[in-house]
């Protein structure tokens, strides 16, 4: 309904796009968050981007919505994502000819998103601008200490 029906094939075929490369997307952030020195914002944002996949309760709950309930947790990824590549460049590090595919398709299946789920994208941002803002590495962690991970 938000997009009219010329639109819906190509949305839904972007947005199943997404979610499917989602666990792609994590695994990729983990693999390049390891070149973060320990409090690094892209360490911290892909801290939060775990924290958050693991949480029931998000913008979009599965229970209610379905496949269609992935749509949040994609679009966070390709944020956290899109932002760990940019600090990557900013490190003089070079990025994988995946990830230099992954960044020109997520772009794009990102505003597709946006377009189907524009407030909850808008909050996902917000949540994201914050985390961005805030310094809470410290916090992480003790809890990972005391939970004897390093």
């Amino acid at each position: 309904k938000r997009v009219g029906k010329r639109a819906t094939l190509l949305l839904e075929k972007r947005l199943r796009q997404l979610i499917v490369i989602t666990p792609d997307i994590i695994q990729r952030v983990y693999l390049l968050w390891k070149q973060f020195p320990e409090n690094a914002p892209a360490r911290r944002v892909s801290g939060y981007l775990l924290t958050y996949l693991y949480r029931p309760q998000d913008f979009l709950p599965e229970e209610q919505h379905g496949l269609f309930g992935h749509l949040d947790d994609a679009y966070f990824a390709a944020l956290v994502y899109e932002y760990v590549l940019g600090a990557i460049e900013g490190t003089g590090n070079s990025q994988t000819a995946l990830d230099k595919r992954f960044k020109k398709e997520i772009s794009n299946m990102k505003d597709s998103a946006k377009l189907v789920i524009p407030h909850e994208a808008e909050k996902i941002e917000a949540m994201f601008s914050e985390i961005l803002k805030t310094d809470q590495s410290a916090l992480f962690a003790a809890a990972f200490t005391n939970w004897g991970i390093k």
